[in-house]
């Protein structure tokens, strides 16, 4: 039978999703933990990798096997064999032919700033400092040409294995609680380091090093202007991931 399992993960301090031989990963550590369970040798397909120190607030996984497992005790057994930093939330039989990384239609990100000439020690291994003040305003303005269909060549890592950088954003999203700001971009596919490239343009637009409408300049010319920094990976969550035909508590 296929398992899907929805995850939650802080991913700081691990070398990403993908299992690397002799590195901490994510992947690495559920599998020796299901496996302890089933008594079997067991693949992970997970919607799609997150980077080294990015966490995930629902990300979902799926694994096949022939083991006699009780639903509704799975995710409490398997969190015995994993460190605090991973936990299955939630555990659902699905179609054989369902598929965590094919059927996604959408997922979304967050990014976690604040703004402050003093680093906050309760915030500095979860939202990206930012010591001088920027023009929210324009940032928000510079969000929606983000959205829509895009080459995303200009802001993304370049990568041999990828052959077509064409994504499509739904929503970009800029909030502000008093010196916080947060970023929610959703769409139906990303690229390596998109959300951190596109965070790193809103702040250099935030910073006027940038004006809104040069986005559409580098999207025409397929280059990436200096001033576009790659900012840290720590501050960024994987939100969520909806599908048509997988459907779990905490994603309702």
């Amino acid at each position: 039978m296929r398992i899907f399992l929805n995850i939650e993960y802080d991913g700081r301090g691990y070398f990403g999703w993908q299992a690397q031989t002799g590195l901490k990963t994510i992947e690495q550590e559920l599998k020796d933990a299901i496996e302890t369970i089933t008594k079997e040798q067991v693949k992970l397909i997970a919607s799609g990798r997150t980077d080294k120190d990015v966490s995930a607030k629902n990300q979902i996984v799926h694994f096949d096997t022939d083991s006699n497992i009780n639903l509704k005790k799975l995710p409490f057994a398997i969190n015995a064999f994993l460190s605090f930093n991973i936990r299955v939330k939630n555990a659902i039989i699905a179609n054989e032919n369902s598929h965590a990384r094919f059927d996604s239609k959408t997922k979304t990100y967050s990014y976690k700033m604040y703004t402050s000439f003093i680093q906050s020690p309760l915030r500095r291994n979860t939202h990206l400092q930012i010591r001088h003040n920027i023009d929210f305003e324009k940032m928000k303005i510079a969000c929606q040409f983000f959205v829509g269909v895009h080459d995303f060549k200009p802001f993304c890592l370049i990568s041999t294995d990828v052959k077509n950088y064409v994504r499509e954003i739904y929503s970009c999203e800029l909030n502000k609680n008093g010196d916080e700001i947060v970023l929610f971009i959703k769409g139906n596919g990303f690229l390596h380091n998109m959300v951190r490239v596109i965070v790193g343009t809103l702040i250099s637009i935030g910073e006027h090093k940038l004006e809104p409408s040069e986005i559409c300049k580098i999207f025409q010319n397929g280059e990436r202007k200096v001033e576009s920094k790659t900012v840290p990976a720590f501050a960024l969550t994987l939100e969520n991931v909806e599908y048509d035909n997988i459907k779990f508590d905490e994603l309702e």
